[in-house]
């Protein structure tokens, strides 16, 4: 059932060296039980004269919610109703300007709700009664009148389950069980759970002493947030920055930008959100405009190239929700939260399109060392530079000592100046236009901070990006790419210096190590912990190093979940979770065997339905369930062959991928070779556990299953490379090969102006090779190099 307060529940040792405390006491209950008592809550109170904390448990809730303080929210049900576009209809032709529509809109829909949707519980169980009774009366004496009533019952009571299966899977947020297999109750107890573990009912303050006082939380929330988007703590002139570090965009690249908005552009960006997605302050999720897009289109259309024409954007447009999300587990003070921005989807639209426009230059802007969002490079390419930086650092011997230095930027989205982010926009080079559109998306927005479901006053911040906006990832890393060597001094953020750390290498003495931590501030560790969600590795890998891994796709894949779900549903969620939950961790690392069996284990007891108080007979062979469907499985992937191939996607990429930063690093570092050269992939002491797996993915699914397009014939083996066939053509020969024909490249045989050396193949390859070779032509005149392809994809 969760906790709240301390996080310790047993202690011993009145001095520090023997003091020793952990969370011994629980409380549990079953599925249904959190159902009948939604509210309930489990405290850790204080210690007194026993070594256990005592658990204080509350049925009830303590303090009642306001309903006029909840926001509107769109109901995906409602679309099911037979007169639900004609609503929408008379709404929109009755008022003019899509704001003015959707105020409209929502008095008719809570009104609908009240009367047809407010009560689908009840309903369900008035049909299921009315049935049960026609089918008594069908029983002592049947009639045509009772049968067609029967009839007619059974499609009442189909849609009103249908109804509230998608009323509670829109509530429960699960993005992995699909709707029509009835799976209500497994909606309904995620949004009970889900609710009880968003709830945020203690809170430690200030003086360390923690309150439970609903409204001294509140006014604590609102009070921090209003000061991390104030500019109370911020120097008033900043000294001017560079303005000539980015590339200059070139003329094609500009009129890209510049051109002008299309109406299909804005569809795209519509249809292009997830349907159920959160809403905004006023309520309506993507959903009702991809469904009502034939009578809203026109309107949203206008709305949006209205703003690119003239730059106005109506008051409420940019208003945004604040809704926290704990960055720990068991969060205990406000700054553990981290806000996220509800925004409208007619808002999210606007910048959507100029996203699109974005990803074709951004790309130019951003240097290599920054990956993420960037279009064609990964954030796990950052995680194997630091992997192996670490990994150079601790093996590091002789005179010189090197650091790392890890800097944690706090709320670093939060902390973005207005007016550094405007002098960035105008050192890229973007015109007035496209300056004017993102400030005035990003300015002047009205912000509820959405606490415990409810609405808080309103507050107007003075800088920050909202996270939640589809542009802000991208200003970001303009300005991180502006700012990066002037933190500090200039873009005004805010090194978390607990949260920093500097990793010294072996040979550094302990008396230098504390004199550097003591000069900065920032701590000195051995560990240094995550990064970008990753452990970084500093010791050799067991079970343990992977435990948080196991933990969540164990809490993904409950017990309480298998009992509410069809077989079909837990095999939908299992391929799920076992496809999203551990490949951050599998996308670079082998992990031990011992982990990658727990990850099977797990799978195969929620499949089959088994937990920990009752197991259940598996009906087929885990060999079996793991086959693909067309060869009589269920198409599970096993976590050995899904490790193996992410880490063969590594190698991979670094084969493809020469230029990038982190695969120069790889290339230099592990002396990397040609392709036709092995002895780089001979193992060696010094390599590092990420470079181990990287070579095995090479050699076990990489080789296997490579194979050549000719473009020049510069680096393609013409006998010993796959490139015509799935076969090396030295299976072809019609004979022994002389010593200098092993040796050709497949340039060798190809002569400028004329094509294949014809009467030189016909030597040693059957007539029919030599017909196949003819339809390949190699192209000395574009520069097409030679590239690896992939056999089993139809484009390489």
């Amino acid at each position: 059932m969760g906790f709240r307060g301390g996080k310790f529940t047993w202690k011993r040792g009145r001095m520090e060296r023997t003091f020793l405390a952990k969370r011994l006491d629980r409380l549990l209950c079953c599925a249904q039980t959190r159902l009948t008592w939604q509210e309930a809550t489990v405290t850790h109170l204080s210690f007194l004269s026993s070594d256990h904390a005592p658990l204080y448990v509350q049925l009830s809730p303590v303090s009642a919610s306001d309903p006029k303080r909840r926001p509107f929210r769109f109901k995906a049900a409602w679309l099911q109703h037979p007169n639900f576009k004609e609503l929408v209809s008379t709404s929109w032709k009755g008022n003019h300007g899509t704001n003015a529509a959707l105020v409209e809109l929502r008095k008719v829909l809570i009104r609908l709700n009240k009367e047809v949707f407010g009560d689908v519980v009840r309903r369900k169980e008035y049909l299921l009664w009315e049935i049960n009774e026609v089918q008594d009366a069908l029983e002592r004496g049947p009639s045509d009148t009772l049968l067609a009533r029967e009839d007619v019952l059974i499609k009442e009571l189909d849609v009103v389950l249908e109804q509230e299966e998608m009323l509670w899977f829109q509530k429960s947020r699960e993005k992995w069980i699909p709707l029509g297999d009835r799976n209500t109750r497994f909606f309904h107890t995620s949004t009970v759970i889900r609710r009880h573990k968003n709830i945020i009912d203690m809170l430690k303050k200030e003086d360390g002493n923690w309150t439970a006082d609903a409204q001294e939380m509140e006014s604590l929330a609102i009070s921090y947030f209003k000061l991390l988007y104030s500019m109370e703590d911020v120097e008033a002139v900043v000294d001017k920055l560079p303005a000539n570090g980015f590339a200059q965009l070139f003329r094609e690249e500009k009129n890209h930008l510049h051109r002008g908005f299309s109406a299909l552009e804005v569809e795209s960006a519509v249809r292009s959100m997830g349907r159920y997605k959160a809403p905004g302050p006023d309520g309506f999720q993507p959903v009702f405009y991809q469904s009502c897009w034939d009578t809203v289109g026109s309107s949203v259309t206008r709305f949006v190239l209205d703003f690119f024409a003239t730059w106005d954007l109506p008051p409420g447009t940019n208003d945004v929700l604040l809704v926290l999300i704990a960055k720990v587990s068991k969060p205990e003070s406000i700054t553990q939260f981290r806000p996220i921005s509800l925004c409208n989807v007619i808002f999210k639209t606007i910048t959507k399109t100029l996203v699109e426009r974005l990803k074709a230059v951004v790309s130019k802007l951003i240097g290599p060392a920054q990956a993420s969002i960037i279009p064609g490079r990964l954030s796990t390419d950052n995680i194997v530079l630091v992997q192996e930086a670490v990994h150079s650092v601790r093996r590091k011997k002789g005179r010189g000592g090197w650091m790392l230095l890890k800097l944690d930027l706090e709320k670093a989205y939060d902390r973005i100046r207005w007016d550094i982010l405007e002098d960035t926009l105008n050192a890229v080079g973007f015109n007035d236009t496209w300056i004017q559109w993102i400030m005035r998306c990003v300015s002047g927005p009205v912000m509820n901070l959405l606490w415990n479901g409810e609405k808080t006053e309103a507050f107007t911040p003075l800088r920050g990006l909202r996270q939640g906006d589809p542009i802000s990832p991208y200003l970001f890393v303009l300005c991180m790419e502006r700012l990066c060597h002037m933190i500090e001094s200039a873009s005004r953020q805010k090194v978390s210096l607990e949260k920093s750390t500097i990793f010294f290498s072996g040979n550094v003495s302990w008396e230098l190590e504390q004199s550097i931590s003591k000069a900065s501030g920032i701590r000195s560790s051995h560990d240094l912990e995550k990064y970008l969600g990753m452990h970084v590795l500093h010791k050799r890998l067991n079970k343990n190093t992977f435990g948080e891994v196991l933990e969540r796709v164990s809490a993904k894949l409950a017990g309480w979940k298998s009992c509410t779900l069809s077989m079909a549903g837990r095999l939908t969620l299992t391929k799920s979770v076992l496809s999203s939950v551990p490949v951050h961790s599998m996308s670079f690392i082998l992990l031990p065997k011992s982990t990658l069996a727990s990850l099977d284990k797990i799978s195969r007891s929620f499949l089959w339905g088994s937990t920990a108080e009752k197991k259940k007979q598996h009906l087929v062979s885990w060999k079996k369930v793991y086959l693909p469907k067309a060869e009589g499985g269920l198409g599970i992937q096993t976590s050995k062959d899904m490790n193996l191939a992410m880490i063969a996607k590594v190698g991979w990429r670094l084969l493809q991928e020469e230029e990038s930063l982190w695969a120069r690093v790889m290339w230099k570092k592990y002396r990397v070779g040609d392709i036709h050269d092995p002895s780089w992939l001979l193992p060696k002491s010094s390599w590092s556990v990420l470079w181990k797996g990287v070579v095995r993915g090479l050699k076990e699914v990489v080789w296997p299953g490579h194979y050549w397009v000719a473009g020049d014939g510069e680096n393609i083996k013409f006998w010993t490379d796959n490139w015509i066939s799935e076969e090396p053509l030295v299976n072809s020969a019609t004979g022994n090969l002389p010593v200098e024909a092993r040796s050709w490249l497949v340039k060798d045989v190809w002569r400028d102006g004329v094509g294949w050396d014809i009467p030189k193949l016909s030597l040693y390859l059957p007539y029919h090779v030599v017909l196949e070779l003819m339809a390949v032509v190699l192209d000395h005149v574009t520069g097409a190099r030679d590239r690896l392809a992939w056999k089993g994809s139809s484009n390489g």
